[in-house]
């Protein structure tokens, strides 16, 4: 009886463990596609779209790469659909706001 307490224990910290490995992977991915996002303001400083950007960049390509579960395949995004519902951060000077396109992306 005691050792298959020690076993659900042990297993119990393994399971914790691997969540904990899983959460920091993921929270990686955040930080690689706001990278992404805050090189591509660095680059193109004039007025232009997101999108534009997004063409130029190649981001598309790069998001795709990103764990298609978590991110969502972004490469198929309807362009006209992410222009009007994500109109408010369309513009080149506020793609600082890195984690809002993310957030506004994940919504698609």
């Amino acid at each position: 009886m005691l050792s298959i307490i020690k076993y659900s224990l042990f297993l119990l910290v393994i399971l914790i463990f691997n969540l904990n490995l899983i959460s920091s992977y993921h929270q990686h991915q955040i930080r690689s596609y706001t990278g992404v996002l805050t090189e591509m303001h660095l680059y193109y400083e004039d007025k232009c779209s997101i999108l534009d950007v997004m063409k130029k960049s190649k981001v598309l390509d790069q998001i795709g790469d990103l764990n298609k579960d978590f991110v969502g395949n972004l490469a198929s995004i309807d362009e006209i659909g992410f222009v009007q519902r994500c109109s408010n951060i369309i513009n080149c000077d506020k793609c600082e706001q890195a984690f809002d396109i993310y957030k506004c992306l994940m919504d698609q």
